[in-house]
């Protein structure tokens, strides 16, 4: 809950942002976990239950990021939509065996090419899953929810992701 509590008074923050400011960010291993927002209709509850589902599956971490990334708001480089334009350099610590910045975190300032058919497919794998998880991936994949934020995204003209350490 304090998760939650801390990802919204973020966003707060981030509301009060404009594009002369600098944002400089620090992304490690577990930065996903503990950013952790609740869109329409997701509960606590249903977020952990996925993540608990996805991790006893044996999913690798590149499966388990890209459900989070579509069950946030955040993850997948939605963040930067929260940043008004403003210049954003992402200092990342890699815990990912191929140092992918789109995975490291969930890449909240990254750039993400996947979608909510592959996310499904991946859910679609596991004994349990939340109802609201598989509202939200279905309205993600009929195009009723906007996804994560696609390289090719002009919003990351201003935004830089450098690996400092794996």
């Amino acid at each position: 809950q304090r998760s939650v509590e801390a990802t919204h008074k973020l966003i707060e923050l981030l509301r009060t942002i404009n594009e002369n400011d600098l944002i400089i960010c620090l992304w490690s291993g577990g930065a996903s976990a503990l950013m952790t927002d609740l869109p329409d209709k997701i509960t606590l509850d249903d977020i952990i239950r996925i993540n608990g589902e996805l991790i006893l599956s044996g999913a690798n971490i590149h499966e388990i990021n890209t459900v989070r990334k579509h069950v946030s708001n955040l993850k997948g480089g939605q963040l930067v939509r929260y940043c008004n334009n403003a210049r954003i350099v992402s200092l990342i610590i890699s815990d990912v065996p191929d140092d992918d910045v789109s995975v490291i975190a969930s890449g909240p300032a990254a750039p993400d090419d996947s979608d909510f058919d592959r996310a499904m497919a991946i859910v679609k794998k596991l004994n349990v899953v939340p109802e609201n998880i598989l509202i939200r991936l279905q309205s993600g994949i009929k195009g009723e929810i906007e996804g994560t934020l696609k390289s090719s995204d002009p919003i990351f003209d201003r935004v830089s992701n450098f690996i400092i350490a794996n």
